[in-house]
């Protein structure tokens, strides 16, 4: 009779695993419900070690956990943490409220590495696509320290600025994005529908057309003859950027970003933001400042800033400061600059440096604020000026025949 092993969770709370011999995998699963367990995850027991996987929740269990509900977990952990429960009875009471079969597989996965000896930083870092480079750090000094209420709270006081600060990009980049499909919809209407119309008609005037109607009337027999050619260049050139010049293009837009007038203020205070808030953290919770480099760099996309911030490690191997190093790179702020070598001076860095990045993010907002007060008219002129462009050349033909009537 072939064998299952099993987990399953009482309803107080407590895990039970085993091996049981059964004819089906739905056998196993029955007799762990009548015994008023609820199971977790059944697999097919083979002596030579080999298994094949077999989990109740099915489908449910590859739905990776959304931000959110890491934001929770953290944020329940961290209370329980702080009203002085143990890392284990932590993690059993949050599986009595966690309602997400995802989440609670993963609370009690954590638990049941936990309770076989693995540090709970340990247990987080084999979820990297959850807890990243940084978090799971910060758990770790917290651990080593016993300081680990205090690193929760600043993990949970750096995701709530993240995603406040994520949201109020995405508000400012909302608007462009409607107007942009305004347009894209409304030039699709005019170039595919309006102006063939106006094409036929044009043909029985026996007239020179002017300039503008020629050049709209042009573009729109290419979109409307050759729409499938221009839509497989337009991919095809995505793909090749895609594929074959990746890291070219990726550099080339991270310099695009630091370097340009319109929007480098806006840019460069996000990541002095994110760099300053990373790092102070990391270093308040008793983590190097190499170290904290390392996960600052793995927590920042730009390259071009990945780049400078190896060099700044090793520019502290050969015993040089970071504030002088800073100055040298010329990419953050002079504020941020002048913030790191006050805290180098009077050995507060880490807690300047999260002042630092309050005054960033206060930075951010009102260049949002800005940023959208010039973005939104201007995104309505455009298509405003598209529209009256499309009416002209259209009205124009007509008026100049009823004149030469």
């Amino acid at each position: 009779m072939p064998k299952y092993k099993y987990k399953s969770l009482s309803k107080s709370g407590e895990i039970f695993s085993g091996v049981m011999e059964a004819d089906t995998k739905f056998e196993v699963l029955q007799r762990i419900k009548q015994e008023n367990q609820i199971p977790v995850e059944v697999e097919k027991y083979l002596e030579s070690s080999k298994k094949i996987e077999f989990t109740f929740f099915g489908l449910l269990d590859k739905k990776k956990l959304s931000s959110k509900e890491v934001h929770w977990f953290t944020q329940q952990f961290y209370r329980m943490i702080k009203s002085g429960f143990t890392i284990d009875r932590s993690l059993e009471i949050l599986l009595k409220q966690v309602k997400t079969h995802s989440l609670k597989k993963l609370v009690m996965d954590l638990r049941i590495q936990v309770q076989e000896g693995k540090s709970l930083h340990e247990a987080l870092s084999m979820y990297s696509e959850y807890f990243d480079s940084y978090y799971v750090h910060m758990i770790e000094a917290g651990e080593m320290g016993g300081i680990l209420g205090e690193c929760l709270s600043q993990i949970v006081n750096l995701k709530d600025r993240q995603a406040k600060i994520q949201k109020k990009l995405v508000s400012a980049m909302t608007y462009p994005a409607i107007m942009s499909l305004t347009l894209f919809a409304t030039s699709t209407i005019f170039l595919f529908f309006i102006i063939p119309e106006f094409a036929i008609m044009f043909k029985d005037l026996n007239r020179e057309l002017p300039i503008v109607t020629q050049m709209v009337l042009t573009i729109s027999d290419i979109f409307l003859n050759y729409y499938l050619e221009v839509c497989i260049v337009f991919f095809a050139m995505i793909l090749a950027f895609n594929f074959y010049n990746r890291e070219n293009l990726s550099l080339i837009v991270d310099r695009f970003l630091l370097k340009s007038a319109r929007i480098s203020d806006l840019y460069t205070d996000f990541l002095s933001e994110r760099f300053s808030r990373i790092l102070g953290s990391l270093l308040q919770s008793g983590v190097s400042l190499y170290q904290s480099l390392e996960i600052v760099k793995k927590s920042i996309e730009n390259k071009v800033v990945k780049d400078h911030v190896s060099s700044l490690q090793l520019g502290l191997q050969k015993g040089n400061g970071l504030a002088q190093q800073l100055w040298e790179q010329t990419i953050f702020s002079e504020i941020m600059i002048q913030a790191v070598h006050l805290g180098e001076e009077n050995g507060k860095l880490g807690e300047i440096l999260s002042q630092t990045a309050d005054q960033f993010e206060e930075n951010i907002s009102s260049n949002v604020d800005i940023f959208l007060g010039f973005i939104e008219p201007f995104m309505t002129l455009v298509v405003a000026v598209f529209v009256v462009l499309m009416i002209i050349a259209m009205v124009l033909p007509m008026m100049q025949a009823s004149t030469m009537v």
